[in-house]
Parts: structure tokens; sequence; C-alpha cells
């Protein structure tokens, strides 16, 4: 997942947490950002963000949006049991 994506959702949400070089499953190495938390608190603050967005891109948000909404559609989830690992 983009920092950016991460910096948006992380500043909408209290009990989310960031980790700037996650290495997950299957990832061989590669690393990405990511958040750990509750996957509830995590699409709450997505919706929040999706909201400001809005549906199609206006001038003042036109470089985010795009980025932002591939991250989301490709996001996938590891539990260890407590939180959720969210990534892409």
């Amino acid at each position: 997942m983009q920092k950016t994506t991460c910096e948006l959702i992380l500043d909408r949400s209290n009990d989310l947490t960031i980790y700037h070089d996650y290495s997950g499953r299957a990832m061989y190495g590669s690393t990405t950002c990511a958040l750990t938390g509750s996957f509830n608190d995590f699409l709450f603050a997505v919706a929040l963000v999706a909201a400001e967005l809005g549906p199609k891109p206006v001038d003042e948000n036109r470089e985010i949006h795009k980025p932002f909404f591939d991250d989301i559609k490709n996001v996938r989830i590891d539990n260890f049991g407590r939180s959720d690992m969210i990534f892409y």
C-alpha cells in the first residue's frame, strides 16, 4: 500500500498503527506500508476517505484519487489473532 494511502486512512482512525516496511507472507522480502488494528476500524476510515474524495476526482484531489482507490481494491489482510494486518 502506498504511504499516502496509509496516512490518509491513519489520519481518520485512532485505533490503527502504521508499519512503513512490512513484509508479509508470500512477499518474498518485498516491503510495503501497512496498517494494523481492527478491520472494522480500517473499513470505517476508508469510508471516510472515500466520502471526502468523492466518486470522481476534482482538481484538488486528482493526484490522490486514483492511487487511493487502486490501493484499496487490492488490499490484503493477515490475521495475527488479536488484530489484522492490512496491506497491499
